[in-house]
């Protein structure tokens, strides 16, 4: 059974029984810069990063754009590209890099009354706050 909450909060890609006691954390030396490193916790599945200053990012485990388990997400120059669709989120912010469908439909892409090919999607990585003491990174 899922936890009731708003649709802010809701858990991702983590049931109830296998998250009240997850560990929400995770040795900082299992981390590098060239993987996405998965997370279980009492929030839901997190990915994490390793920026190439050293610094981890945590972000939910679910693509804005349909969903899919960012777990087996790439990681490429610090940013986090979906293995489903291929859009690139930044690893620092979380905010959308590329978009693989603007080349993919460009000929496609004109305006009319109903598109308008100026605006692009808003998605955006939900982050989730850490810390890093002797050698652990946990989720806040």
């Amino acid at each position: 059974m899922l936890k009731k909450l708003p649709q802010s909060q809701l858990p991702i890609l983590c049931p109830n029984e296998e998250c009240d006691d997850a560990p929400d954390r995770l040795r900082l030396s299992d981390l590098s810069e060239s993987a996405v490193k998965p997370l279980k916790t009492a929030l839901g599945q997190l990915v994490i990063v390793l920026l190439s200053n050293g610094r981890p990012r945590a972000f939910d485990a679910r693509c804005p754009h349909m969903g899919s388990n960012l777990v087996t997400a790439a990681c490429v120059g610090g940013d986090i590209v979906c293995h489903w669709h291929g859009y690139r989120f930044s690893g620092e912010s979380g905010a959308l890099v590329a978009n693989p469908n603007e080349a993919i439909m460009k000929t496609l892409r004109v305006p009319s009354v109903a598109f308008d090919p100026t605006i692009k999607p808003s998605y955006q990585l939900r982050e989730r706050a850490l810390e890093v003491e002797d050698g652990w990174v946990r989720v806040k």
